[in-house]
């Protein structure tokens, strides 16, 4: 492939890519999103499933979790699991991350 065609392909690339912030602004925005959402006591989409109320392909459960297929997957085997308890969870929204500094 010559030089020039390289150049064309390699130009095409790049005006389809996108800079994304950095990555200290996504923290804070995620972080901001998780304060906001404070915790509330009407059940989750997640609470209907493990209730039954919401049907679900259900692959493993017993009595701490639940494992069903993603409705939309991602991926040819793609299963959530999720936790039938929330002790602890409300708290996710007071997690402090640290990352070493480069």
């Amino acid at each position: 492939m010559n030089d020039e065609r390289k150049k064309s392909r390699l130009s095409v690339l790049s005006s389809h890519l996108t800079r994304l912030p950095p990555a200290s602004s996504l923290m804070a925005s995620e972080k901001e999103a998780a304060l906001a959402a404070a915790p509330s006591d009407s059940p989750t989409i997640f609470d209907k499933i493990i209730n039954k109320e919401i049907p679900a392909t259900v692959v493993y459960e017993d009595d701490k979790v639940l494992a069903f297929r993603d409705i939309a997957p991602q991926a040819p085997t793609h299963i959530l699991i999720i936790p039938k308890s929330k002790d602890g969870l409300t708290g996710l929204s007071k997690v402090q991350f640290f990352f070493p500094h480069d």
